[in-house]
């Protein structure tokens, strides 16, 4: 039996990763703010970052915050700076929050637009050292929450990323954007049971957020609730008709009942979408072999070659199409890949079980990044170094590997202080 690569669960989420594009629409006829999170997984389909500026400035409005009662020249002074910041005249904007805090340094509000203003200009540090003056001025500033929530996901911190999401909605639990948002985390930190709750908090919310029926779905699916999968995938479709991944993710699930001919139609819809899309490209390919149709599934397994990842399953399934198409030489030469891949598999399962073992033990969490990050997997290999550091505050190594990996992503300016902190 031919092997597809749905066994690891590595369909298309909406978010388990990194969240990096946000966008924010006020309906016509309530005002309920809505989120839009990047789609992750094989075929990424990231929007641009500055879609989620709108989402973060209407939340200023919720309060002022400040600490002391405003003169009406000073309110009138904030309410500039937050229009110039929602025009997206930033400079402009700063200038004005500077003018706030001139006036009243104790402005938590203004800090924490100050905050808005340097995230949406490339500068996470600067706006997260804001954000976080402002809630040491004003604790209960969602604003504030949600910002730094957004950075530490970009960053993969996403256990505070998490309380501050989810201190945001104690805040304000009416937001069905950020239900929908933290359950994205929630799943991908294996938290299955708290994420379906926020999906369906968001989508009592608010039924036409998409990503929230979306996410619901791929949680139906990881339980091989079917019926249910298509019937959140549908609503998902219903709302975004363009959301390759929920083509992709849908036709996973036709082809494990065995509805091929839809499967096909699904996939190939998702590839006239995002031709990136690698799943839907090796679902498709998966599934012309499963017909018996070697030279179509190659044909699509090799268009994803150059990209491959380290793709077991993919080397495995080319190299039995080959051979079924009597290319003996290049069926030797999958195999041979595949082989490699599978001792990397191994060891990353004897590593896993070292973990569950022994839980607390920081060096089981180093030796598996080491793994991941040897064999070009610097994000699964981040997340065991931060695993590590979390054990053990005091792991010296764990510095200097998560640096290495940020020296690996062109990060110099990021690796900078975490190197200086390995060497003491």
């Amino acid at each position: 039996m031919e092997q597809s690569n749905y066994g690891t669960m590595t369909y298309h989420v909406m978010g388990s990763n990194r969240l990096h594009a946000a966008a924010c629409a006020i309906y016509q006829n309530r005002r309920t703010l809505v989120y839009y999170p990047n789609r992750q997984n094989p075929a990424r389909h990231t929007k641009h970052a500055a879609r989620s500026s709108l989402c973060l400035f209407m939340l200023a409005y919720f309060s002022f915050c400040v600490n002391a009662q405003p003169s009406d020249s000073l309110m009138r002074r904030y309410q500039h700076a937050e229009s110039l910041a929602d025009q997206g005249q930033y400079d402009a904007a700063l200038t004005e929050y500077q003018k706030v805090l001139h006036q009243n340094p104790e402005s938590a509000g203004a800090h924490s637009g100050i905050g808005y203003v340097y995230w949406n200009t490339g500068k996470p540090d600067q706006a997260l050292k804001a954000f976080r003056k402002a809630l040491s001025l004003n604790n209960r500033l969602l604003k504030a929450h949600v910002g730094i929530g957004h950075i530490l996901s970009e960053r993969r911190e996403h256990e505070e990323a998490i309380a501050h999401y989810e201190t945001a909605l104690e805040i304000n639990p009416e937001l069905g954007w950020l239900h929908s948002t933290l359950a994205d985390l929630l799943w991908g930190q294996h938290r299955e049971s708290e994420a379906v709750r926020h999906y369906q908090t968001a989508i009592e919310l608010d039924p036409n957020l998409h990503q929230a029926h979306f996410g619901l779905g791929n949680i139906h699916v990881m339980r091989a609730e079917f019926s249910s999968a298509l019937e959140a995938y549908n609503h998902a479709l219903a709302l975004q008709p363009d959301l390759s991944e929920a083509y992709c993710n849908r036709g996973v699930v036709h082809s494990k009942q065995g509805n091929l001919e839809k499967a096909i139609a699904d996939f190939q819809h998702a590839l006239n979408i995002a031709p990136q899309n690698s799943l839907a490209r090796f679902e498709l390919g998966f599934v012309y072999q499963q017909q018996g149709r070697y030279e179509k599934a190659a044909h699509e397994y090799e268009k994803m070659l150059p990209e491959s990842g380290g793709n077991l399953r993919l080397h495995h399934n080319l190299s039995r199409c080959y051979m079924r198409l009597g290319r003996l030489e290049d069926a030797t030469r999958e195999r041979k890949i595949a082989q490699r891949l599978r001792y990397v598999a191994d060891a990353i399962d004897a590593s896993e079980r070292k973990i569950k073992d022994a839980p607390d033990d920081p060096h089981a969490y180093m030796e598996l990044g080491d793994i991941y990050f040897e064999n070009n997997l610097p994000e699964k290999a981040f997340d065991q170094y931060k695993i590590a550091l979390v054990k053990n505050p005091q792991h010296l190594e764990a510095y200097d590997k998560i640096a290495s990996v940020y020296i690996h992503h062109n990060q110099q300016k990021e690796a900078i202080p975490v190197y200086e902190t390995a060497v003491g």
